[in-house]
């Protein structure tokens, strides 16, 4: 069977204001196995922004799930500072009401 779902594609453009589009991704492995990818991007004539978020989620039960998290955030216009990119793993518990 095919678990792939199309991604979500947007995008919005005003004047004067940045161009955005966000793009998401779910891949079903089995039951209680899943990818998950979510890309936004926000581009303007003075500064551009990504964030991309990954995740791999396993169902122990059906109320209990451990997911498995990765996320980068990229800014173009920072301070001199600061890095223009972070990264972010996390490890969380889900419960299901």
């Amino acid at each position: 069977p095919d678990n792939d779902q199309p991604g979500v594609l947007a995008f919005a453009n005003f004047d004067e204001q940045p161009v955005g589009g966000l793009i998401s991704y779910k891949h079903k492995f089995n039951d209680s196995t899943a990818f998950e990818n979510t890309t936004l991007i926000e581009a303007g004539s003075n500064n551009t922004f990504l964030q991309n978020n990954a995740g791999l989620s396993v169902s122990m039960s059906e109320k209990l799930a451990l997911k498995l998290g990765y996320e980068v955030r990229h800014n173009s216009d920072v301070t001199p500072d600061k890095k223009k990119t972070d990264q972010l793993v996390t490890t969380n518990l889900v419960f299901k009401f």
